[in-house]
């Protein structure tokens, strides 16, 4: 069986689009050596002819085209596209390599991701669109591989190439390396392998950088001299000079992914009163101040119980915001950004006691919630399998997990085989 790719997705195109017009102006410029040093080494690399106050102004025009509120930042050759999740966004920013080489001749291409899983997902897009891209520009040569550091001739063939260029590594790869790229080399002339690199001032194109914000990590991005970064993602967390957003609503509105059934439950005590339950989302530090959203179960004018994501900030009292009283004491006391460097994760502490971090949540028994919801996919399985089968759809059920930790750990949530064997037995039963 092959794959057959659709070139014409208007969606897709407009996300292309919005990048290409970034450098409106730029022309497509010759590639000859540049000076001094670089004609030695005989490496090409991207050139940018245009003052950032002309990009600043293209950038402007895209945002006010899409009608996106300006989402300016340092680093100025910072640009986020946000895409949801299931609308091709590998496919996207592949495609926009090429274009950008077909538009300015850009040919030195990096992508950069947080796991090695992403990174086999990349590759294999890669191979699987080769006809697809060669149809598509009139077979252009262009070369795509993993990064391997021992791999040294794989550098400077990248630097020293005048096709394009596709190398596609992980964070993690560029950290471990450290001492190889930066140590001189006889096979390179005596130069550091992180200066091939540096020198053809690659285009990184950032997928899911929200993994790669840490100050660490954002210092050592700094290390590529790269000439810009494209920011792929669907869940961004800064989003720098935003050029396009297909967010989950535009993409549902347009076809592009299916409606989700979600079913809800609420722990309760035997008196049947909910538990002051709260889930952090996250926190984020501001100058002077932290401020986290959560999401809690709020009181309406009806007292009806409603969940809801909030804004919380220092010394704010939640029994009083949600207009619920089964958060009395529920003070903010101290607050924890994200610190991944550090492998530290959010946290709200309130004053009497009770902590709860980025990704759990309190005021729910985990096994009893994880049993209804069990049962409750089961049941609806076998429902969906009776209707669809008729038609010759197979039925898929999936479980998403919160956090790895809470399941591997000793004292996670993970249960034997023969544990879970027995509990489907019994709700088969």
């Amino acid at each position: 069986m092959k794959l057959k790719f659709d070139a014409n997705q208007q969606f897709q195109k407009d996300a292309i689009n919005a990048v290409l017009d970034i450098f409106e102006g730029q022309g497509k410029n010759g590639y000859a050596h540049v000076a001094s040093s670089h004609d030695l080494l005989g490496i090409y690399p991207n050139q940018l002819t245009l003052e950032h106050e002309t990009i600043r102004q293209n950038v402007r025009k895209i945002q006010e085209r899409q009608d996106i509120n300006s989402h300016e930042s340092v680093p100025e050759m910072d640009f986020s596209i946000e895409m949801e999740t299931g609308t091709g966004k590998t496919y996207v920013y592949l495609r926009t390599i090429l274009e950008l080489n077909r538009k300015y001749n850009f040919k030195k291409f990096i992508i950069l991701v947080p796991s090695v899983a992403i990174r086999e997902g990349v590759i294999k897009t890669l191979n699987i669109t080769k006809d697809h891209f060669r149809t598509l520009y009139d077979n252009i040569p262009y070369r795509f591989y993993e990064y391997i550091s021992r791999n040294l001739s794989q550098v400077k063939a990248f630097a020293q190439s005048s096709n394009v260029e596709i190398m596609v590594m992980t964070m993690g790869a560029f950290n471990k390396d450290a001492n190889i790229l930066y140590s001189s080399r006889d096979q390179m002339q005596g130069e550091q392998p992180i200066s091939f690199i540096q020198k053809t001032n690659p285009i990184l194109i950032l997928d899911e950088p929200q993994n790669m914000e840490g100050e660490a990590t954002q210092e050592k991005l700094k290390n590529f001299s790269s000439l810009l970064r494209l920011r792929y993602s669907a869940t961004h967390k800064n989003l720098y000079n935003l050029v396009h957003q297909l967010a989950p609503y535009d993409a549902y509105q347009l076809g592009l992914v299916k409606k989700i059934e979600v079913y809800s439950v609420v722990d309760t005590d035997d008196d049947e009163e909910p538990r002051a339950f709260i889930n952090l989302i996250g926190v984020t530090s501001a100058k002077t101040t932290f401020r986290a959203k959560a999401e809690v179960l709020v009181k309406d004018s009806k007292n009806n119980l409603k969940k809801k994501v909030i804004a919380i900030k220092q010394n704010d009292d939640l029994a009083q915001k949600t207009n619920n009283s089964i958060y009395d004491g529920y003070i903010v006391d101290e607050m924890t950004a994200d610190a991944p460097d550090y492998g530290l994760v959010s946290s709200i502490k309130f004053k009497n006691g009770i902590e709860v971090k980025r990704g759990e949540d309190v005021g729910r028994d985990k096994k009893d919630i994880m049993r209804a919801q069990i049962r409750n996919t089961i049941e609806r399985h076998i429902e969906k399998r009776q209707e669809l089968k008729k038609k010759g759809i197979k039925t898929l059920s999936l479980f998403f997990i919160d956090r790895v930790d809470n399941y591997i750990k000793e004292d996670g949530l993970v249960m034997s085989y023969n544990t879970c064997k027995s509990n489907l037995e019994k709700i088969m039963v």
